[in-house]
């Protein structure tokens, strides 16, 4: 029995007999060198080889440890169900790629916020640049994104929260506080989620109120003023009603000062969050169910990190180095602008579940939400400033209905939805100061509808076989306005374009066993046209661009091998075509320009990995491996930004992460676990160019879990640390047509600290 060993120092004895050997001592040594490893740019593989080695040479050892004991065989894996085709079904059985992260995920890989999902994803870059606001995401996957956060501008990597698209990026970097689970699928979802999902799509999903009253709470504390605490309770109102509460609270220092602003308090990078969320389940019988939620999020932040690369000895306009921060992560800007980045976002939606046979169920989901920003970025952090302050919102409304069939060899799902957004993006008055005093302005507004009419069947012609399709047919337009001038007052351009575009999928699954299936699946997606972000150039330069397309051909084995190995490997090939390329550049008439365009052509080829490996109970390693072959194929003639052959931007040719976890029982009951994560990055081009001087170094990061659970309790103390090597490295770079790059820097400097967390016994785990 477990009770039955006893724990001393480094030694597990039984009878007074130690049960390690000397090989014990590797995992010693290694755990000694890894906490006293010097501060480097780089983790080495030689390293993580070790450590990996040592972890699996000790939890074999405590495997023979127990051999007299009962047999430790190794351990089933978690059933785990998604809804990522809006239907619920097995993640081994999905003809898709597709990652999902329990909250369990959360605490071990010390993810608190959308942005560290990138670290642990095949294929998936999720960077900050929007205007030094560091509540904006970036999202791209498989080749293909969007790096700017206008209005006028869609994401090609769509973002639901409880089913719910989230139209824009500033305010998407969602704390992960009492998310039950996210599932990243990639490659085209142009039946299931439709329009601006062509490189995949991300769909959050929050705890709900359950049939038991019960709270969770977690308390944070570290290094770099590291505070944070959440909050969710769950309670049973009557027998038909129940309700639950989550509230969060997380601060980080920063990691520069604004030197040329000795007034403010604020750093540079430094972030603080606060929200909420509210739900109120109503299940009045038991086919019926009506979800009402509503939620809020609160941030302020410094900018986040920015330094200029340049050939030795340069500036910016040919100014004195003297004008910039000795330090590349203080800021020199005089702009107070600058100095503080907020968003506010909220929302209310309603969910109605209906099973009205055994066969059909009907499902309505309504939503409202309103997110505003307000910030700024000097683009020479210098006291010969370029500012650009900007503020901007957006208020949306979805309502969607499905209509779900489930049969014996078929099951069908259809529905209808619609979409509407009204939003602006302003930036008055800009500042040049290099150039004398310029006071100009941008200001764009656009109103989006869409709607859109889907379905899809999956057909078991046999046990084994399930052949499936989808289609969607949606319809967008947009009425714009836009103006970006030197000089203010200026005229808005208007202008209004409409487009109808058929998506549709479809895929053959082979269940090889009961534990391994077999898919191969072919999507096609679509992201929609639309209008330049800053239309300097006049009316002329504020014109439309058309929708852009993704074809994808992918294959894929998932499920258990034999042994205890859970793996989902997948090949794709993706074809996009009519491009959407975003370029910038400085015009002699009209200054600094965005130009979208439809450039061409482009092609994405690869193979994601991921496995779960756990041959007894002490040790498991789960491991994510992405690689992407990208490159232009077409480029039309009178294209500057890019070239056949080019790399897209923000498309890191490999992707990895190996997180080992090792766990023993304790003596007197309850258990302890020690988990290291890894991950890496290639390098990868900050624009679509291709400059030298846009490459962003490939990034290697080291993290550790260790978990004390007790025996029957709900006490749960971590210890962790992030980035533990001190990695500094750049997540964003562009040029915009000058000899020198604006580049943002990580914010996610080394950090250590300790969570406590409490779970009542009615939610346990």
């Amino acid at each position: 029995m477990i009770s039955d060993y006893q724990v001393y120092g480094d030694s597990i004895t039984e009878d007074g007999r130690n049960l390690l050997p000397r090989s014990h001592s590797a995992l010693v040594f290694s755990t000694t060198v890894l906490t006293n490893l010097p501060q480097r740019p780089a983790l080495h593989a030689g390293c993580m080889a070790t450590l990996l080695a040592a972890l699996f040479l000790w939890s074999a050892n405590l495997r023979v440890a127990h051999a007299q004991a009962p047999s430790a065989a190794a351990p089933g894996f978690e059933e785990l169900y998604v809804t990522a085709r809006k239907r619920t079904e097995r993640l081994d059985e999905a003809p898709m790629s597709l990652t999902a992260f329990t909250s369990d995920d959360f605490a071990k890989f010390n993810m608190s916020s959308l942005y560290d999902l990138g670290g642990s994803t095949p294929n998936l870059f999720i960077g900050n640049f929007g205007n030094g606001n560091q509540n904006h995401v970036s999202l791209f996957m498989r080749g293909v994104g969007t790096q700017d956060h206008i209005i006028t501008v869609d994401s090609a990597v769509g973002l639901y929260l409880d089913g719910v698209y989230l139209g824009r990026q500033v305010g998407a970097n969602l704390s992960l506080a009492n998310i039950e689970r996210i599932e990243v699928a990639r490659g085209p979802q142009g039946v299931a989620y439709g329009r601006n999902a062509i490189g995949g799509a991300i769909n959050v999903l929050t705890r709900r109120p359950g049939d038991e009253t019960g709270l969770d709470v977690t308390l944070q504390t570290g290094s770099r003023g590291r505070a944070g605490a959440d909050l969710y309770g769950s309670v049973v109102l009557t027998r038909w009603l129940a309700a639950s509460a989550t509230g969060f609270y997380n601060r980080r220092g920063g990691i520069g000062r604004f030197i040329n602003q000795p007034e403010t308090q604020r750093q540079v990078g430094e972030t603080r969050e606060a929200g909420g969320r509210v739900m109120l389940n109503v299940t009045p019988i038991d086919d019926f169910s009506l979800l009402l939620a509503a939620d809020l999020s609160d941030g302020v932040a410094g900018e986040s990190p920015t330094w200029f690369n340049a050939p030795p000895g340069q500036y910016p306009n040919g100014l004195s180095g003297e004008l910039f921060a000795p330090r590349p992560d203080d800021n020199a800007s005089p702009a107070r602008d600058v100095v503080t980045q907020t968003s506010r976002a909220w929302g209310a939606s309603a969910t109605a579940d209906w099973r009205y046979t055994r066969a059909y169920a009907m499902k309505l989901l309504g939503s409202y939400r309103y997110s505003e920003y307000a910030g700024g970025m000097d683009q020479q952090d210098s006291i010969g400033a370029v500012v650009f302050p900007e503020r901007g919102d957006a208020a949306q409304f979805s309502l969607e209905l499905q209509l779900d069939g489930d049969f014996d060899s078929w099951k069908f799902i259809a529905g209808a939805y619609y979409y509407e957004e009204d939003g602006e993006t302003v930036s008055r008055p800009f500042r040049i100061l290099a150039a004398g005093v310029i006071d100009g302005e941008i200001n764009v507004s656009q109103r989006t509808r869409s709607r859109a009419l889907f379905g899809s069947v999956d057909w078991m012609p046999t046990a084994a076989l399930t052949l499936g399709g989808g289609m969607r047919l949606t319809r967008d337009s947009k009425d714009a306005a836009g103006v970006a001038s030197l000089v203010q007052p200026a005229l808005p351009t208007r202008r209004h374009a409409r487009w109808t575009e058929l998506t549709w999928d479809a895929s053959v699954g082979y269940a090889w066993s009961d534990d391994l299936n077999l898919y191969l699946a072919v999507a096609r997606g679509y992201q929609s046209g639309g209008f330049p972000a800053r239309p300097f150039g006049g009316p002329a330069a504020f014109v439309q661009y058309d929708p852009q397309f993704a074809l994808n051909y992918e294959l894929g084995l998932k499920g258990v091998l034999a042994g205890p190995t859970r793996v989902a490997l997948t090949l794709f090939h993706t074809d996009y075509t009519d491009l959407q390329l975003q370029t910038n550049r400085f015009d002699p008439d009209f200054g600094f320009l965005t130009i979208t365009e439809n450039a061409g052509a482009a092609r994405a080829r690869g193979v994601e990995l991921e496995a779960h490996w756990q041959p007894h109970e002490y040790f498991a390693l789960r491991a994510a491996v992405g690689y992407t072959a990208a490159e232009f194929t077409r480029v039309a003639p009178a294209v500057t930004g890019a070239r056949v052959g080019g790399r897209p931007q923000l498309t890191p040719d490999w992707t990895v992460a190996l997180a080992p976890e090792l766990s023993w029982p304790l003596a007197r009951g309850g258990a302890l676990s020690a988990r290291l994560n890894y991950s890496y990055r290639a390098a990868m081009f900050g624009e679509a160019d291709n400059q030298p001087l846009n490459l962003i170094g490939g990034r290697e990061l080291l993290g550790f879990n260790i978990r004390y659970q007790p025996a029957a309790t709900g006490w749960r103390l971590t210890l962790y640390g992030e980035n533990i090597l001190n990695e500094v490295h750049d997540t964003a770079s562009g040029t915009f047509g000058n000899p020198f790059a604006i580049t943002v820097r990580n914010n996610n400097r080394s950090e250590f600290g300790i969570r406590l967390s409490y779970r009542t016994a009615a939610n346990g785990q």
